[in-house]
């Protein structure tokens, strides 16, 4: 295999959403499921499978290149940004459903377990959001008045700047190595 012409890469998914789709977002609708080898899962259980073997695929594909691998980001049940506009104008009603680290790490333990596996097999830097979120064990969405969500599951710049020196230690080593 020819040498890639970069020293690393980055790569950052909704991890879980290729194995299970979430009961409270309604607006998700069909099968999102990988196709490995021409074949598309039918269900949960398929899906888990089909999600080990194209992640593992993909890192094998990759292998001798420098790779961090994102785990997810925390994701509400809700659209903080929408939903905090709503409630300062008193169109909101309900409130904010909470977010723990510990159901972070429940909704994700499947495809955290894979790319844990895989990340002792090649040498893959792991970086996982949730500390820097969650650092008092509950999943943040605002930091004194500042959104750290866009939507549900991606970061606003803020939030992104949260995470970032995670990132950005480990990102030394690409351009040194």
């Amino acid at each position: 295999m020819a040498q890639p012409h970069f020293k690393g890469m980055i790569l950052a998914a909704r991890w879980s959403m290729y194995v299970k789709l979430p009961d409270d977002e309604p607006e998700e609708s069909g099968n999102r499921y990988f196709k490995f080898d021409g074949k598309r899962p039918h269900n949960e259980l398929e899906a888990k499978d089909v999600f080990s073997k194209s992640f593992n695929s993909l890192i094998e594909t990759v292998d001798g290149v420098n790779v961090l691998i994102l785990k997810q980001v925390p994701r509400f049940s809700f659209f903080p940004k929408k939903d905090y506009i709503m409630q300062l104008r008193g169109l909101r009603v309900r409130p904010f459903k909470k977010k723990t680290i510990e159901s972070h790490m429940q909704d994700h333990a499947f495809v955290n377990s894979v790319i844990d596996l895989s990340s002792k097999e090649y040498s893959l830097v792991i970086v996982d959001p949730a500390p820097a979120l969650c650092p008092s064990g509950e999943c943040e969405w605002l930091e004194e008045s500042t959104m750290l969500y866009n939507d549900d599951d991606h970061l606003s710049i803020y939030g992104v700047e949260k995470i970032f020196p995670r990132i950005e230690k480990q990102l030394d080593s690409f351009v040194k190595g």
